[in-house]
């Protein structure tokens, strides 16, 4: 009961690929589009690829090639690929700006799009190959999900709620300053996101997807009356129809409420009430040992806090490949460790699922009875859980040995300690970073929030030399000069917008034109979306920084989409022509 991996991949290639993929504010034009989109077709293209080499050897009386079943296993990139192809390649985010400006919830929306429209169709070549598979008489599985269609629309539903949230958000325009432009506002919105995602989807969960509170009449009673001796509300335990595809059960929500023990109609139909105790028995044991909170704080609450420390680390001077080696390194350490935790929390459920209800025999029918309908994978382990007949074995050497199964939970104790001052350290190393910034986050909200005077003092006590700090130094001194001269001490950002685009073209056109950057950044407070002064921003940035090449490519855009002052549309031609 998991997200399908093609749609989480595409999902974060979309993602990935507007902020990685730099398209000029209003650059996509229409052919870019046309070659984007024609990759939708890629999922079915992959699939019929695989699926004839896959029916071509069932009408011969052979096994598939490996290398038909490789190009199968693989067809869930064509999602994410896809996606890199429609937002990367054919401008699609570039048009998203466009379209939808100033609502982060469109924004979303249309930029996930492509990504749904591609998972739809990958779902559709699948089915479409599995029923030319059973018409040939086969038994061959695909091996992909099946009935991903509410899980695909619950994530959809949480991303378009994040817009909402952060529309809601940019209503105050203290707080649009604070999430945004701050790495104290940054870290505590995120951590405000996990806990709102905690109690929101699980609720999202009951809602959108087909559960129901009826459970089949010969084993309702007996499954709420062991959930309601373990402390459990039974009026939480929800039956799922999923067709009979999935056999699964699963616990949703980290937190105390709102959260809902999920029976599919699959595992319902194929276990007895005797084994159905111990599946019960088996999640409501996640639920008592605070599994799911603790995989929150691990997974999500610890990456969060350490974004700052990281931040603060002077990786600029260290080598790429040492950097890349490193953190790939890093990742996989941090991977096989949840992985081992999370095996960790399986044996533990098992084990208060024992506990609970007197012995393990339900429990071990349980994982009998999986192993039974799922024979290949009795054997085999994956990233969360342990294979059925290690678990077995566990819980047989646990009710044979009372002495290992105390060293089993005193080992459960002392994890849980490592985790308490995993945390500690993290929050202690967060807080440290953040003290050290806090001055420099102080003057970057005081100077959005057009509180120049406050931001001076701010900036007073940040040492120099560090980027962020020197880029806004020069946004500070640029708003003070036009202030002044103005003679308007209450002007805020917007007020100084325009006079600060003629400023920035002057200067651009003369023999400083690095200085202009300061200048064309105030001017886009006012429109903040004009793709016209966005671009201008983007050139300055880019002479700054001494890019070169980088400049020509915006000004001759520039000059091809926009009809810029005459003195800026001059210097454009200068800079596109090389002179």
């Amino acid at each position: 009961m998991s997200v399908p991996l093609s749609f989480l991949l595409g999902m974060g290639a979309a993602f990935a690929c507007s902020e990685l993929v730099e398209w000029l504010p209003g650059e996509a034009q229409s052919l870019d589009l046309v070659i984007g989109i024609g990759f939708l077709a890629l999922p079915v293209l992959w699939l019929a690829l695989a699926g004839r080499s896959i029916l071509a050897a069932l009408g011969a009386d052979r096994p598939p090639s490996r290398a038909a079943r490789l190009l199968l296993r693989t067809a869930v990139l064509s999602v994410p690929l896809g996606s890199a192809a429609v937002v990367g390649l054919g401008g699609w985010h570039d048009l998203v700006e466009r379209w939808a400006p100033d609502s982060n919830t469109a924004r979303f929306a249309c930029l996930l799009l492509p990504t749904t429209l591609l998972e739809f169709l990958f779902r559709f070549g699948i089915a479409r190959l599995a029923r030319r598979i059973a018409a040939r008489g086969s038994e061959l599985e695909l091996q992909f999900e099946s009935g991903t269609g509410p899980m695909v629309a619950l994530v959809l539903v949480c991303a378009l709620l994040l817009g909402a949230a952060m529309d809601l958000a940019a209503l105050s325009s203290a707080l649009e300053i604070f999430f945004g432009t701050t790495t104290l506002g940054s870290t505590l919105g995120l951590l405000v996101l996990v806990v709102a995602g905690s109690a929101l989807l699980p609720l999202l969960f009951r809602v959108l997807l087909p559960t129901s509170t009826e459970l089949p009449a010969r084993i309702a009673g007996d499954l709420r009356e062991v959930a309601a001796r373990l402390g459990f509300r039974p009026s939480a335990l929800l039956s799922l129809d999923t067709g009979l595809h999935m056999v699964n059960a699963a616990l949703v929500g980290p937190l105390r409420w709102p959260r809902y023990l999920i029976l599919s109609d699959g595992i319902l139909a194929y276990l007895d009430a005797a084994t159905l105790r111990g599946v019960v028995a088996h999640e409501i044991g996640h639920a008592r040992a605070g599994h799911p909170l603790l995989i929150v704080l691990v997974i999500l609450v610890v990456p969060i806090l350490l974004l700052q420390p990281v931040m603060a680390l002077d990786l600029d001077a260290v080598d790429p490949w040492l950097l890349i080696g490193g953190g790939a390194a890093l990742a996989t350490i941090a991977l096989l460790g949840i992985r081992r935790l999370m095996h960790r929390f399986e044996y533990e459920a098992d084990h208060l699922s024992a506990r609970a209800l007197g012995g393990a025999t339900p429990c071990i029918a349980a994982l009998l009875r999986v192993g039974e309908l799922f024979p290949g994978h009795s054997f085999s382990s994956s990233f969360r859980h342990p294979s059925e007949v290690d678990r077995v074995q566990t819980l047989v050497a646990h009710e044979n040995d009372p002495d290992r199964s105390e060293r089993f939970r005193r080992r459960g104790r002392t994890l849980r300690i490592g985790l308490l001052l995993l945390g500690l350290a993290t929050l202690t190393l967060s807080a440290v970073a953040h003290a050290q910034v806090f001055a420099s986050d102080m003057a970057t909200q005081a100077f959005y929030s057009s509180r120049f005077d406050d931001a001076e003092r701010w900036l007073a006590q940040v040492p120099a030399g560090e980027a962020r700090e020197t880029t806004l130094r020069e946004d500070l001194e640029a708003a003070l000069a036009l202030r002044d001269e103005l003679g308007v001490a209450s002007a805020t950002r917007s007020e100084l917008a325009d006079a600060a685009f003629a400023r920035a073209i002057t200067l651009a056109a003369g023999d400083t034109p690095a200085r202009s950057r300061p200048y064309f950044a105030l001017a886009l407070a006012k429109p903040h979306d004009d793709p016209l002064r966005l671009s201008a921003w983007l050139w300055s940035d880019a002479v700054a920084n001494g890019d070169a090449e980088r400049g020509a490519r915006i000004a001759a855009h520039l000059v091809e989409h926009f009809d810029a002052p005459p003195a800026l549309r001059d210097l454009m031609i200068r800079v596109r022509d090389g002179g």
